[in-house]
């Protein structure tokens, strides 16, 4: 595993800057925000305790749905595109409703905030960055085979990624 993401070191570091820029990009629209959302947003909070008691969150579901449709979009080489904008609006985000409840609730927002992206959000957040890691390589030789007309091991190296990412998305 250590090799995998040693010669993937790049990709990596790439995948994160996305996040971390999309994270800076929701603390920005948060601060940018007019007041008349804001004070929607904040009434919606308030009946945040009693949605949570009452109902369900099984955001899992869907976070697997969207690993799904994003591993099958992203085999083409524009489709890579949709699952780098998808990181992109998760660090959005995160970040904006980081903002909103370090603003609203200080010290509790914030640890709120911490604990609910990291229950949420981290499996889904490190299975997206594996899948488009992944499909990277794909990408990558669909290109080579492309404009490079490059035929060594081109099934071989398909058939893997393929059934990499449907392990990986199930």
């Amino acid at each position: 595993m250590q090799k995998f993401f040693k010669r993937r070191r790049y990709i990596l570091l790439f995948l994160i800057i996305i996040l971390l820029i999309g994270f800076i990009t929701g603390i920005f629209l948060y601060y940018h925000t007019d007041s008349n959302t804001l004070l929607s947003l904040n009434t919606n909070l308030n009946n945040l305790k009693d949605n949570l008691l009452s109902n369900r969150a099984n955001n899992i579901f869907s976070h697997i749905i969207v690993v799904l449709i994003i591993t099958f979009i992203s085999a083409s080489i524009v489709g890579y595109l949709g699952g780098l904008f998808c990181l992109f609006y998760e660090g959005t985000a995160i970040g904006y409703t980081m903002a909103f409840l370090c603003q609203n609730y200080a010290l509790k927002g914030f640890i709120f905030a911490l604990i609910y992206n990291f229950i949420f959000k981290s499996l889904f957040l490190f299975l997206l960055i594996l899948l488009l890691v992944k499909v990277y390589d794909l990408v990558r030789n669909i290109i080579g085979f492309i404009i490079y007309k490059k035929h060594e091991n081109l099934i071989h190296n398909f058939i893997h990624n393929i059934k990499i990412l449907i392990l990986i998305s199930t």
